[in-house]
């Protein structure tokens, strides 16, 4: 995975993972674990693989076909067709969105503090699979 641009103004400690997880993070991280595991005959649907990564934080590598299948807390080999990197702060502010203070998605983006790679359709493909519609975050307010 390329770094986002304005990584010279990442923190030492998000590079190296001692960030502690906030409650929200793993809400949404278990979220798209709890869609993995409740679809594994649907994941060839997605047509892609997913990574997942909140800077210092946290690591998702949802491969969905193949020898590795499986939900990986690292990236793998296997090729990345969508990826998602952000900061927890930015992160936060993407799923407790408050309407008094509005997410500046250019500024995040400017700052390195959300990154999107890839195949956008595979990270809806992915969502879509989802029975519960639990209206996660979506990519479409990201692109």
């Amino acid at each position: 995975m390329s770094e986002p641009e304005g990584e010279d103004e990442l923190r030492d400690d998000e590079l190296s993972g001692s960030i502690p997880m906030l409650d929200s993070t793993e809400a949404y991280l278990k979220e798209l674990e709890r869609i993995f595991r409740e679809n594994l005959g649907a994941l060839s649907l997605v047509r892609g693989n997913l990574l997942i990564h909140v800077f210092g934080v946290a690591t998702r590598m949802f491969v969905t076909s193949g020898p590795r299948q499986g939900i990986h807390e690292e990236p793998t080999d296997d090729p990345v067709h969508f990826t998602f990197a952000v900061r927890q702060g930015a992160l936060l502010q993407l799923l407790e969105e408050d309407a008094s203070h509005p997410f500046d998605l250019g500024a995040a983006k400017a700052e390195g503090a959300i990154f999107v790679e890839g195949d956008p359709a595979v990270y809806q493909r992915f969502m879509g699979l989802d029975k519960k519609k639990k209206n996660l975050l979506s990519i479409r307010n990201l692109e």
